[in-house]
């Protein structure tokens, strides 16, 4: 396929100038005598030379050598004129074989070479393209070339054999110049303005020695005209433009394919091959007309020159096969290797949508799937029942990892997806839809009561899982929504897991159905979060203090600072209502540290005048917190508190929680806090279910006994077991040298028990309720008896 680059105009007028000026000087020429005309012919084609050379000076072409071969062409060629002008001049018809024939082919095979240095080098594939091209236009020239000009020569009676040797050399020549014109205009095109300046260049070349040879066929003699001197001049003059022009730069490289061939360039063969069999007719009536006799070359030579043609035209013909074949072949490979891409896409796609729509871990539909399931199943319900969505959970399932490792953990995912898959009917749709959740869907009510099968789930979670050399047994419950009214595939899976957190929040393996109280239940929860953090953001908590005291004195010995909050309406609101709702949304961290900061600024006076310390409630979330330590620290010294009035109190049951095998770091903590002085006190001594052991490796410095041992079931005073536990806490408080406190003292009778069994540290209604900080000022500054004897480790104020 041919292309060629688009030229601009350019801004340089140069060789417009030049070829403006050097047309005037060849019409001057026309009109000057034969001795002035010598000197202007010289001239002129000396001003190509200059103007050649300045242009290629100037623009720097590519193949610039072959440039300078066509400018050594033109310069030898004005002096082969100039020669064959005076010597015709002295001597009249001038004599062949002589030393100006001899400049003249130096002349032509400078031209030539420089045609061939200027075409940029190319594979061979595509140089013999361009050479069978070249050649095919060269012998439809060649066959006009005989008709014209060697046949009527050779007819002559006067023509020897080194005149017509003569003769067809210089032919031999124009057709190697035309052969190099072809192929370096096949290769680089013709539309740039220096390649078609340069091309009408040396066609005025060759027309202006096919009218002299021509003439001199015809006529018999030697003899110059002005219409071949103005084409020989025509030809310095373009070449000198062409030179001058500036995309004369381009020239030489290489701007298009070559492997096709054009329709213009097609229409060009058909007409050149046509010339062979019009030569043929045109010699033989040349032959008829003018000769004696027709000679054995006057048919044979344009037959031949056809030939050549047609040969040339079948080689190039199978060229073109051969790239068609190549560019079938590689449009079969390209359409196999398309065909392939598009089954890799539709198997990707295939892939990608399978994976979309499953885990990749248990090979169940996953969330997505499951909804459109459900979705379906509530557009295809039917007035003999509702579908029914089960949610099941793991109980205890993250223990599993952290004990066992994830890998084990998978295991039993996909043990228990297997055993609940055994559990399917035709109808029904199993779906991984969490970590540890799976959903069931019972698209046909009749098959199976959901309450049963989420029995049947919980007796097939409940078989041991083999892990090793050692059995896992995981429990799982069960929450369940029927699709009996107006809703969405994503409402229902909601409600289901609404009914599954009721489920785990009543123990391992329950069951629970979902009913519309449980979502109201939800909804004031998650009502109550977004109260609770406008809260913390408004500082709308406060705090009240309750006194811990000596019951033999009634002394005040300590105070416990209690975490109120009102809402802006004015309602109070439980701590054992918001309390459990920051813990769960893990507002308490936040909130645990505006109490942090609150009790250590106020209790820094209390410490100072009647050396009393303060106690801060800690839940496990903020046990857990990787911060917790240096918000403690912190608390301290923005207060000015000592470390040593600070005491941290923790309920046994979240100290259990968080000093698991896996929060080795709460241990760290609370050892990084005993280094500076903190105590740590146990609050509600006596009501956790783990090991004892925790006392031996923890800084624990007082334990605070649950008011449940202390008041029994509608009595005054604590009955003969609670007795029993009481005695054997004091006990061990005494053999570990730890302080005891009593909680919820509330009769004379409880306190007078507690000081029989030698526990004089109480706090409760009996002695003093929770009050304000500025009642906490007044009942300390109307105590006017000594602070007397400090217990160990001091008096101690207690915030919760």
């Amino acid at each position: 396929m041919e292309w060629s680059v688009a030229w601009r105009p350019t801004r340089s007028g140069a060789w417009a100038a030049y070829l403006f000026l050097g047309s005037l000087a060849v019409v001057a020429f026309l009109f000057c005598p034969r001795t002035v005309g010598i000197a202007v012919f010289a001239l002129i084609m000396g001003s190509g030379v200059v103007a050649a050379i300045a242009g290629v000076r100037r623009h720097r072409p590519a193949r610039a050598a072959g440039w300078w071969l066509m400018i050594a062409a033109l310069a030898v060629s004005m002096l082969a004129n100039t020669m064959f002008a005076i010597g015709f001049e002295i001597y009249g018809q001038g004599v062949f074989l002589s030393v100006v024939d001899g400049v003249y082919f130096l002349m032509y095979g400078l031209l030539i070479a420089g045609l061939a240095v200027t075409v940029p080098r190319r594979s061979w594939s595509w140089t013999a393209a361009e050479l069978v091209d070249a050649g095919v236009v060269t012998a439809g020239v060649a066959a006009f070339w005989w008709t014209v000009v060697m046949q009527p020569y050779l007819h002559q009676p006067g023509a020897n054999s080194a005149m017509v040797g003569t003769w067809m050399a210089y032919a031999v020549c124009d057709l190697l110049i035309l052969t190099g014109l072809a192929r370096l205009t096949f290769t680089t095109g013709s539309r740039r303005p220096a390649s078609a300046l340069l091309t009408a260049s040396v066609f005025a070349l060759l027309a202006g020695d096919v009218v002299y040879f021509a003439r001199v066929g015809l006529d018999g003699y030697i003899s110059v005209s002005n219409l071949d001197n103005a084409l020989w001049l025509t030809w310095a003059l373009l070449f000198g433009a062409a030179s001058l022009h500036p995309s004369a730069a381009n020239i030489g490289r290489v701007r298009r394919a070559t492997s096709g061939v054009r329709t213009g360039r097609l229409l060009t063969f058909a007409g050149l091959a046509f010339l062979c069999p019009l030569a043929v007719v045109t010699g033989v009536r040349f032959v008829h007309r003018y000769a004696d006799s027709t000679a054995w070359y006057d048919t044979l030579v344009p037959t031949l020159l056809g030939a050549v043609i047609s040969t040339l035209l079948v080689v190039r013909l199978g060229m073109l096969a051969r790239v068609a074949q190549r560019r079938a072949a590689m449009l079969d490979r390209q359409a196999v290797e398309l065909t392939k891409a598009l089954r890799d896409q539709e198997t990707l796609q295939r892939q990608l949508t399978h994976r979309a729509l499953h885990d990749p871990l248990t090979g169940l539909p996953n969330r997505a799937l499951l909804l459109e399931r459900v979705e379906r199943a509530i557009a295809r319900r039917r007035g003999t029942g509702s579908p029914a969505l089960l949610l099941v959970g793991l109980d205890g399932f993250a223990d599993l990892n952290d004990t066992l490792g994830h890998e084990a953990g998978d295991q039993v995912l996909v043990k228990l997806s297997a055993r609940l898959l055994g559990l399917l009917t035709e109808s029904d749709s199993l779906a991984r839809v969490g970590a540890d959740e799976f959903a069931l869907l019972l698209e046909d009510p009749a098959a199976a009561d959901p309450a049963l099968r989420a029995a049947q789930i919980l007796a097939a979670g409940r078989i041991p899982y083999a892990q090793g050399d050692r059995e896992v047994v995981v429990t799982a419950s069960v929450g369940y929504r029927m699709m009996d009214g107006p809703l969405t595939a994503a409402e229902v899976l909601r409600d289901a897991g609404v009914a599954l957190r009721a489920a785990k929040a009543d123990g391992r393996s329950r069951v629970t159905a979902f009913d519309t109280g449980m979502r109201s239940h939800r909804l004031d929860t998650a009502r109550l979060v977004d109260d609770l953090r406008r809260a913390l953001t408004d500082a709308a908590f406060r705090l009240h203090y309750q006194p811990v005291v000596d019951s033999r004195t009634g002394e005040v010995r300590s105070l416990e600072a209690l975490l109120r909050w009102t809402r802006p309406d004015g309602t109070e609101v439980p701590p054992d209502e918001f309390i459990p709702a920051a813990e769960n949304s893990g507002l308490i961290v936040a909130i645990g540290a505006w109490v942090l900061r609150q009790a250590t600024e106020q209790a820094v006076a209390w410490h100072e005048r009647f050396g009393l310390s303060l106690s801060v409630n800690v839940s496990g979330h903020q046990l857990s917190d990787p911060h917790f330590a240096r918000t403690v620290l912190d608390a301290l010294s923005a207060s000015g508190l000592p470390p040593t009035a600070l005491i941290l109190e923790i309920t046994e049951t979240a100290l259990v929680a968080v000093t698991s095998p896996g929060a080795s770091h709460v241990q760290t903590c609370l050892h990084r806090l005993r280094e500076h002085g903190i105590r740590i006190a146990i609050d509600d001594f006596g009501t956790g279910y783990a090991s004892l052991s925790y006392l031996r490796h923890l800084p624990v410095d007082i334990l605070k006994i649950d008011r449940s041992f202390v008041r029994s079931d509608g009595g005054s005073a604590p009955g003969p077991q609670d007795h029993a536990f009481i005695r054997a806490i004091l006990h061990l408080s005494e053999t570990l040298r730890l302080s005891t406190i009593a909680e919820g003292v509330e009769t004379p009778q409880q306190a007078a028990l507690l000081q029989h069994m030698n526990c004089h540290l109480a706090q409760g209604f009996l002695f003093h309720r929770p009050m304000t900080r500025e009642a906490v000022d007044e009942l300390l500054a109307a105590a006017t008896s000594p602070r007397g004897d400090v217990p160990p480790h001091g008096g101690h104020l207690t915030a919760a």
